[in-house]
């Protein structure tokens, strides 16, 4: 009984596939942000087969709060669009869907609706670095907020 229970143990642990991605994201503000709230895919229109990653972060301004959009592209992640999924070096991350918004006097429009799945994890985290920015004309060195976004995929196959 021992035997199988070690082997099927060992037969599952071959089968689990894991893969992870880190992107350093500079942001262009030179102040703190606060925390990052959400993290989500998205896709382009068109049939290119684009995936990125949209981070919302939020800076303390003196009365209220800055919500800022950061979008970035991760190495692996696309999307197909033959069977409408965003994929992550082969695990599949999200479900998308094409439907028809409404919209108030005005022709409806067609969005991408994403619905994760559940396979992929990410987490953001921010620091203050020491980067070099190129800005094309000039190259500078100073302290910036870095996110450090990592996205892991588990699944089994």
């Amino acid at each position: 009984m021992r035997f199988v229970t070690i082997l099927s143990f060992l037969s599952f642990s071959f089968l689990a596939v894991g893969s992870d991605s880190l992107e350093s994201i500079i942001l262009k503000s030179k102040n703190r942000p606060l925390r990052i709230v959400n993290i989500e895919y998205h896709v382009d229109k068109s049939d290119l087969g684009r995936a990125w990653v949209a981070l919302d972060v939020i800076y303390n301004d003196f009365d209220s709060y800055i919500y800022k959009t950061v979008r970035t592209r991760v190495t692996g992640l696309k999307h197909d669009f033959e069977y409408n999924e965003v994929l992550f070096n082969d695990v599949v991350c999200a479900q998308t869907k094409k439907v028809w918004q409404r919209r108030f006097l005005r022709k409806p429009i067609e969005v991408i609706k994403i619905s994760p799945t559940g396979n992929c994890h990410a987490q953001a985290t921010f620091s203050k670095k020491h980067v070099t920015i190129d800005e094309g004309f000039d190259v500078t060195k100073e302290y910036r907020y870095v996110v450090d976004l990592k996205i892991s995929s588990s699944a089994i196959k």
